[in-house]
C-alpha cells in the first residue's frame, strides 16, 4: 500500500430521524477482511493515518484488539472491544479480529490531526 497523508475535516449533519451526526468523506484507504467462523484474522495499520472506523456484518459479534492476538471470543479481564464503532491507532499497528461465526470488517482509515482541506497523496 502506497503512503498517503490523508487529511479529513469531520463535518456534522443530520441523519434520517434528523439528529446531528458526524459525515465523512469516503476514503482511498481501507480494508475488508472476510472472517471465518472462529478464526483470527488480522491486518496492519498503513502509514499516515490515526484514527479508524469499523463497519461489521450485520448480526454478528466481531471482538477487535489493538495490543493482542485473538484466539477466542475473549471472557474475563480482555483488551479487545466487542463492534467498536472508531479508534485511535497508530501506523504499523496490529488490528486482531475474531467472531464466533462468518462475518466482514470493513476498516476505513483517516488522519485527523490537523483540520484543513481533505487531501491525499500517493
Amino acid at each position: 500500500m502506497a503512503n498517503y497523508s490523508y487529511n479529513v475535516l469531520l463535518q456534522i449533519g443530520k441523519d434520517l430521524n434528523g439528529e446531528a451526526t458526524y459525515q465523512i468523506p469516503f476514503t482511498p484507504i481501507g480494508t475488508a477482511t472476510a472472517l471465518g467462523a472462529n478464526t483470527e484474522s488480522h491486518i496492519t495499520v498503513p502509514d499516515g493515518v490515526n484514527c479508524v472506523f469499523f463497519a461489521f456484518g450485520t448480526g454478528t459479534d466481531v471482538w477487535v484488539d489493538g495490543s493482542a492476538t485473538l484466539a477466542a471470543i475473549p471472557s474475563g479481564s480482555t483488551t479487545a472491544d466487542l463492534n467498536p464503532v472508531a479508534r485511535p491507532v497508530y501506523p504499523g499497528q496490529t488490528l486482531s479480529y475474531y467472531c464466533g461465526t462468518a462475518s466482514i470488517v470493513k476498516a476505513s482509515f483517516y488522519n485527523l490531526s490537523r483540520a484543513g482541506n481533505t487531501t491525499f497523496q500517493s
